[in-house]
């Protein structure tokens, strides 16, 4: 009853429900059967994460792929620079769309992908709902094709003021470039009628964007994004990463070394001023959505950017107890080379290749029930910080905004 009574409050209260959600709705409660099942099966995703490219035009300081720490520095430059056949994507989206999956496109930065046009095309084409997240540089570019084609939301990275944003992402005209490519995005809607794509600015906490959260309110509506997403940074420690490593060799046989792109094991950021800029959001009066990720409560902040150690698993867990992840029954990503994973930023468990293989004889294979049944019972050392928990539908403060200041 209270998984239902949680749903509910969900669906009510988050931003980001519409009458699409009942999809997402009736897959968590199928979940109840699948995430119960001994074997390792499960039902179909509800989310697939594509990455059509691993390369992108900017050089973001905090970004875990090619920032200051990134884990892409490790890896051989022809792979690197790899991108996936459009005709093995389509074949491969061609393949999901008997269940009608979420197709969320990531990178790198996805429009710098030769093909991305067509990619959209075709999911569209296939009536299936495209998420995109960019760094918005290259938008003005397409602006006219996504408005046309019907994406469904664009997630747009700001990292704060022009100047600061500019710094972070290392580049002169960064800002200016997404301004732009918003505003053609909103001539365009208005032109056609359209109401697509949703304009979400998402402005991830870090060590120099977050003294500049009080001001992304008057950014989102300036630059007129219909919505603001503000995210906590996903990080780790390097006791945490050592640990997976040794955990993944010894459990799978493979080795783990995604970890060491999100390593933080000192924070500058201040957890009072956090929890003063977001109770600050939280009583303004916006002209915009407003959501977080992960949903976290007031006086949790402290705790989530201090303890270094079994944030979501230990007895004090922010929200209540969420007792493992259920990406591994909802979600699957696709990186440029063919590889599926269940986990979109620690790909080192591959479960198979849309190259050779169908999504069928991949998503229910050996490798993904053994990873399934071992996920039902325990835990990686690297999902004690894992925002992907909060996609489970128990967690009692659901997305509810009023429940962030309890």
């Amino acid at each position: 009853m209270d998984t239902i009574k949680n749903i509910i409050k969900m669906t009510r209260e988050n931003p980001f429900s519409d009458i699409r959600m009942l999809k997402w709705v009736t897959r968590v409660l199928s979940f109840q059967i699948d995430g119960r099942l001994k074997s390792g099966y499960s039902f179909s995703p509800y989310l697939i994460h594509m990455m059509p490219t691993y390369l992108c035009n900017l050089r973001c300081k905090n970004c875990g792929q090619w920032g200051e720490v990134g884990n892409y520095y490790e890896k051989d430059s022809g792979a690197l620079r790899e991108t996936m056949d459009i005709e093995v994507l389509k074949g491969f989206i061609d393949d999901v769309s008997q269940f009608s999956p979420t197709i969320f496109l990531t990178g790198g930065e996805p429009f710098f992908y030769r093909d991305i046009m067509k990619l959209i095309q075709h999911i569209k084409r296939k009536n299936l709902i495209c998420w995109i997240v960019t760094n918005g540089t290259l938008i003005d570019n397409y602006a006219d094709e996504l408005v046309e084609l019907g994406v469904d939301v664009l997630y747009i990275s700001i990292d704060g003021p022009e100047d600061i944003h500019n710094k972070s992402r290392g580049t002169r005209d960064g800002f200016q470039k997404v301004a732009s490519g918003v505003q053609k995005i909103i001539e365009e809607k208005k032109k056609r009628g359209k109401q697509k794509p949703l304009l979400c600015q998402v402005f991830t906490i870090n060590e120099s964007s977050h003294p500049y959260l009080q001001e992304m309110p008057f950014i989102t509506e300036k630059l007129g994004f219909e919505m603001l997403l503000v995210k906590h940074p996903y990080f780790n420690n390097t006791r945490t990463g050592i640990n997976y490593e040794n955990t993944m060799e010894k459990i799978f046989q493979c080795g783990a070394t995604s970890w060491k792109g999100w390593v933080r094991d000192e924070t500058s950021i201040d957890p009072e001023e956090l929890q003063r800029s977001i109770s600050y959001l939280l009583t303004r009066e916006h002209t915009f959505k407003l959501a977080f990720f992960p949903t976290l409560k007031i006086s949790d902040i402290p705790s989530y950017y201090s303890t270094q150690q079994d944030i979501f698993y230990n007895g004090t867990k922010p929200g209540g107890k969420i007792k493992r992840c259920i990406a591994p029954w909802t979600h699957l990503m696709i990186y440029p080379n063919g590889d599926a994973v269940f986990c979109n930023d620690n790909p080192d468990y591959v479960l198979g290749n849309i190259k050779d293989e169908r999504f069928s004889e991949i998503w229910n294979n050996s490798k993904s029930k053994k990873f399934r049944k071992f996920i039902k019972e325990d835990s990686l050392p690297i999902c004690s910080r894992c925002c992907g928990l909060y996609y489970h539908p128990f967690y009692r403060s659901g997305s509810s905004l009023r429940s962030l200041t309890r």
